[in-house]
């Protein structure tokens, strides 16, 4: 049968003539096509004008939502992430020699992070060279959602190595646990 989420459903899905839509750019593609459009129309459901407004309002919302989840998270890391990594970076720098593996890998992992942001605004630079939605919502899907994601491996490989009192934000075991504990913490 199939749930949508296991690896057999994509070959299930494709024997069955069944489209495998991987993202909201494509769904949002799909529900605009011909075919949509004039079963749409035939059951008086919406007109083609109607069923390209809902597409445009889609591909907005999907943008909207990667631009501002892009810019947070670039001002997370510029205001927060990397001066908690500076530091961290200074006090292994202080007590340590420069070529030593806990100075050295520290450095390698935070400077990961801070390429990986300056990738991520230059895509959410991009973004007002988009000619239209439908090429802006690509863009974002193709450009910024990939950053971003880069972002997030490298920020986490870095939070794995900075101490918890210069990480400016709360960590899984803060989110997920700290109900457990009491209010001074662990």
């Amino acid at each position: 049968t199939g749930n949508g989420y296991s690896a057999e459903w994509p070959v299930e899905a494709e024997k069955r003539g069944l489209p495998n839509l991987k993202d909201a750019v494509s769904a949002a593609e799909a529900f605009s096509s011909p075919a949509n459009k004039a079963l749409f129309e035939r059951m008086g459901v919406y007109s083609a004008e109607e069923v390209d407004s809902r597409q445009e309002v889609m591909l907005e919302n999907y943008v909207s939502c990667l631009e501002v989840e892009g810019a947070t998270l670039v001002e997370m890391v510029r205001t927060g992430v990397e001066p908690a990594m500076f530091q961290e970076l200074k006090a292994y720098q202080d007590a340590l020699d420069a070529t030593s593996p806990l100075f050295t890998t520290r450095k390698e992992v935070f400077g990961r992070v801070s390429a990986a942001t300056s990738k991520l605004e230059a895509a959410l630079v991009k973004c007002g060279a988009c000619a239209n939605t439908a090429a802006l919502a690509k863009h974002c899907r193709d450009q910024v959602k990939v950053a971003i994601g880069e972002v997030r491996v490298a920020a986490d490989a870095a939070e794995g190595l900075v101490s918890k009192a210069n990480w400016p934000f709360p960590n899984y075991s803060d989110c997920c646990f700290s109900h457990h504990f009491s209010p001074k913490g662990l």
